[in-house]
Parts: C-alpha cells; structure tokens; sequence
C-alpha cells in the first residue's frame, strides 16, 4: 500500500524555491531589486532641479519627480521645501517666484516620460508576479512559454525605462532653458532617473537569465 503511494507522488511535478534551477533563482533576487528600484525612481521627487540664482537673500531649489514636485527656497540658515502631487500644487509665498508647471501643455514630452516609465514599472511588476507564479505553480513551472513572456517583458520593460530616461535628459535641459530664457535657471539631472537606469539595467540581466534557462530546458529536452 505504502508503495503504491509513494508511486502515485513519486510522479508529482515538485514545485518551489527548493526545486527551482540556480538561474531561476538569481533571476528572482534581481527581479525583486529591479522592482524596490523602480518604485523608488517611480515615487521620488529627483529626476531633476531647477534652480534660480536670485540676487536677494535666497535662491530657489525645485526638484522634479514623475508625479510630485518639491518647491524649496535655499535660505542662508538652509534649505525649506514644500512638497506637493501635481495634482494639488499650492506653493506658498516666496516658492511662488519661481516654479515652473511642467505638467503644462507646452511640455508634452513630460506626459510622454511619465506614460513610458509607467509602461516600464508594470512590465518589471507582472514579469515578478508570473517568475513568482513559474517557481511555485504546477501549471507555470517548466513553462517554455512562461518563460519567452518572461523574457520579453523584461526587454520590454527595460526599453520603456531607457526610453523615459533619454527623452527626460534631454528634454529637461533643452525645453527648461529654451522656454524660460529671461530667467537665469540652472538645470541639473537627479538620482531618481539614476535609479530607473539601475532598474533598467537589472530587467535585462534577469531577461538573461531567463534565456538561460529557456537553454537549459531545450537541451534537457533534446537529449530525451
């Protein structure tokens, strides 16, 4: 009786961390970086300053993000921000000399950066969620076709990421200071799109080591 049992879960396709290729495994802790960095670049206000150099007592330090802002006057005891949602921008008194909408009509490129790196941060999530799905489901796990989604999402998703970057580098630089020339604003990029390279970068190693494992499993295969 014992055996027929044993033979019965002996045929059982296992699943899980334990049963899982080192390239899976790797490919998963990667994953995982990619997404915490992405939600980083994604949330923080510092893809990039704007700064005015005012000949009163302060100047005035703005930092950029995707979906908030971050209006400062750079007094002589430090720094004082204010940080609001587009959504919602209500500087105050002094913050009101010099911030600049970027979200306005006039800066369309901006809508295009937000709506690419908003494709880019899905693509890292759901490619997670279906690796986590290949690991621990019996349905999922061995899948050639998992894997060629998995794949293609972390191509995908990374060129969405560059694709956000490059256009905000050099747009942020060329409109900023093309659209405000009576003005004297200094321009500088920040850590967050430093962030979305990093993120970027670590979707296509995990691509690769999904190519990897696509590999392993043809030539398992084709020595059967």
């Amino acid at each position: 009786m014992m055996d027929d049992i044993h033979g019965i879960y002996s045929g059982v396709e296992k699943v899980g961390i334990r049963y899982t290729s080192k390239r899976i495994k790797f490919g998963l802790v990667i994953l995982i970086i990619a997404t915490i960095v992405d939600i980083l670049s994604f949330s923080t206000a510092a893809w990039g300053y704007i700064i005015q150099v005012s000949k009163g007592p302060y100047s005035s330090d703005t930092s950029y993000g995707l979906w908030h802002s971050c209006p400062g006057a750079v007094m002589i005891t430090g720094t004082i921000w204010e940080c609001n949602s587009y959504y919602n921008i209500n500087p105050r008194g002094l913050f009101t000399v010099t911030y600049i909408d970027i979200t306005a009509e006039t800066h369309g490129w901006f809508k295009v950066t937000q709506a690419v790196e908003t494709l880019g941060f899905i693509g890292t999530v759901t490619a997670l969620f279906i690796l986590l799905g290949y690991i621990f489901s019996r349905s999922l796990h061995e899948s050639k076709l998992a894997l060629l989604v998995l794949m293609l999402l972390g191509f995908l998703s990374a060129g969405f990421i560059i694709l956000g970057v490059i256009m905000f580098a050099v747009m942020w630089d060329v409109d900023i200071l093309g659209t405000y020339v009576g003005i004297h604003l200094e321009v500088h990029l920040g850590y967050s799109m430093v962030l979305a390279l990093f993120a970027c970068a670590l979707d296509i190693v995990a691509a690769c080591a999904v190519i990897a494992e696509v590999r392993r499993i043809s030539h398992d295969d084709d020595d059967l």
